[in-house]
C-alpha cells in the first residue's frame, strides 16, 4: 500500500520555494493508502472527467499553522468545478478545501518577493507519495488531459478573471 493524492501541477509558479519546483501542486483531493487493486479501479471512473482547461491565479501567501508558507489561489469556479467532479468519482473529504501551493514543509521566517503567478490548468495528476525522498516527494503515476478551451471560450474566461 502507498499513499496518494490528485493534484494540479504547478510547476510554473514564479518564487523561491524550498520544495523542488516538479514537486509544487494543488491538492485536488487526498486519497490516503491505496492498493494496485483499489488504484486500478480508480483510473477509469477518473478517466470520464471532461471539465474544460482554465487558468488559476497566485492571490499573495498564507501559513499553516503559523509555520508552513503556501501561495493562496485565486477563486476559481472552473477549479471548484474540476475538485467536485473529482469528489464525485472517488468519494468526498471531510476536510475543508482551501486551494493552495505549499512553498515549504519547513518553518521558515522569511517570505520570499511575491510575484503573481499564472497557472495554465490543461491536466490533473494521480501522484504517488514517496515518503522517503526530500527532493521529487510526489511522483506521476498517471496525467488526467483535460478538454482544451476554444479561442471564445477563453476570451470570456480573460474577460472574468479582470473582475
Amino acid at each position: 500500500m502507498s499513499k496518494y493524492f490528485l493534484g494540479i501541477p504547478a510547476t510554473d509558479v514564479k518564487t523561491k520555494s524550498n520544495v523542488n519546483p516538479n514537486d509544487l501542486h494543488i491538492t485536488l483531493k487526498y486519497l490516503d493508502n491505496k492498493t494496485d487493486s483499489e488504484l486500478s479501479m480508480l483510473i477509469p471512473k477518473l478517466s470520464k472527467i471532461k471539465d474544460k482547461d482554465f487558468t488559476l491565479v497566485t492571490d499573495g501567501y498564507g501559513r499553516f499553522n503559523g509555520k508552513f508558507p503556501h501561495l493562496n489561489i485565486k477563486e476559481n469556479k472552473r477549479l471548484f468545478k474540476l475538485k467536485e467532479d473529482v469528489w464525485k468519482q472517488v468519494g468526498p473529504d471531510n476536510r475543508s478545501y482551501k486551494p493552495h501551493i505549499t512553498l515549504s514543509y519547513k518553518n521558515v521566517k522569511r517570505l520570499p518577493n511575491y510575484r503573481k503567478s499564472k497557472i495554465n490548468v490543461n491536466k490533473y495528476v494521480l501522484y504517488k507519495i514517496n515518503e522517503n525522498l526530500q527532493n521529487n516527494r510526489f511522483i506521476p503515476v498517471k496525467e488526467f488531459p483535460l478538454v482544451k478551451r476554444n479561442i471564445f471560450e477563453k476570451g470570456i474566461d480573460w474577460v472574468r478573471d479582470l473582475f
